[in-house]
């Protein structure tokens, strides 16, 4: 894992990822301060099993984060849009409040992409993204996320 440091506030708590699935992509972790339940529900469905893997929370209440970790190993150099530099490592670096992917109560997403070449034409994609609930925070949420992404350190 080239990511060897990120900072972030005590009172978040690291949940593990789900079981791996085939395929390159790979959820290495959460980060929250919400209460986390197992980021995989299985369900009976018409005499099978359906497992469903949406996070470890649901429900982000004024100043929440969940913080995904995730990368892959195989993804195929190109040029990649990157507009900040952490750590030395050229990165895109987003802010939105397209929030796909996040919890209910999400106000702002944050996404981190960096592109790290690793020899014979390959390069590892390694993603951070926070969701959060900004709404009466006072603007906390949002600095603590601000100081974990340029927080991070490669390795």
């Amino acid at each position: 894992l080239p990511i060897s440091h990120v900072m972030h506030p005590v009172s978040w708590r690291f949940v593990n990822p789900p079981p791996p699935t085939p395929g390159p992509w790979a959820t290495m972790g959460y980060l929250t301060n919400e209460p986390a339940h197992a980021p995989c529900v299985t369900k009976s469905d018409d005499g099978g099993f359906v497992t469903t893997c949406l996070g470890p929370v649901s429900l982000l209440e004024p100043g929440g984060v969940v913080v995904t970790i995730s990368g892959s190993g195989f993804a195929t150099p190109g040029p990649h849009p990157t507009n900040a530099s952490i750590d030395g490592q050229r990165v895109d670096l987003q802010t939105t409040t397209h929030l796909a992917g996040c919890p209910s109560g999400t106000t702002r997403r944050e996404t981190v992409e960096a592109f790290i070449p690793y020899g014979h034409g390959r390069e590892s994609t390694y993603t951070l993204q926070a969701c959060y609930n900004a709404s009466g925070s006072g603007g906390g949420v949002a600095s603590d996320v601000d100081r974990m992404v340029h927080s991070i350190r490669f390795s």
